[in-house]
C-alpha cells in the first residue's frame, strides 16, 4: 500500500509539480523547501535588483558580521572580489541570506531561537488560568478537561 502511494505521489509531482502529501501540511512543506530554494538562487545567480537596499541597515549587526565572514570565505573559494557592505550585490546576498534564515527560524522544528512567550501562548491557547494546577493534573484528567464540549455564543 505504501509503495502504491509513493508511486502515486511521485507521478503527481512529475505531472503537476506537487503531490497530495505536500498539501497536508503546506506550512511545513514551504518552510522546508523555500529556504533551500533561496539559498540555491543566492549561490547560482549573478545579478541583483537595481534599487537600493535599505533593509540591510535594519538587520542585527552581529548577524551581518557573521554573514559577511561567511560570504568572505565563500568568495575566496571562488576567487571573487571580497564582499563590501556598500556593494549592491553583497547587500542583495545578505538579503537573500536573511530571508532564508528567517524562514528556517519560522519552522518550529528547525528554530534555534527560544521563544520567551511560548508558555504564555500555550496557556492562552488551552485556556489555562493557573499553570501550577495544570501541571498537577493526570493525563486522563488533562485530556478530559481539554476535550469537553464547550458552548459558544
Amino acid at each position: 500500500m505504501k509503495l502504491f502511494k509513493d508511486i502515486k505521489f511521485m507521478f503527481q509531482r512529475i505531472v503537476r509539480k506537487y503531490s497530495d502529501d505536500m498539501c497536508y501540511s503546506v506550512n511545513y512543506t514551504l518552510l522546508d523547501i523555500l529556504p533551500k530554494m533561496i539559498e540555491t538562487m543566492r549561490k547560482y545567480k549573478n545579478s541583483y535588483p537595481e534599487f537600493e537596499f535599505e533593509e540591510v541597515d535594519n538587520f542585527p549587526h552581529d548577524w551581518i558580521k557573521q554573514q559577511l565572514k561567511d560570504l568572505e570565505i565563500e568568495y575566496k573559494q571562488k576567487d571573487y572580489e571580497l564582499p563590501n557592505i556598500k556593494d549592491p550585490f553583497t547587500r542583495w546576498q545578505l538579503i537573500l541570506k536573511r530571508i532564508s534564515y528567517c524562514l528556517i527560524q519560522a519552522n518550529e522544528d528547525e528554530t534555534k531561537i527560544e521563544n520567551k512567550y511560548d508558555e504564555e501562548y500555550s496557556n492562552n491557547l488551552w485556556g489555562i488560568e493557573d499553570p501550577s494546577k495544570e501541571n498537577n493534573l493526570s493525563t486522563s484528567e488533562w485530556f478530559k478537561k481539554h476535550t469537553e464540549p464547550v458552548k459558544f455564543d
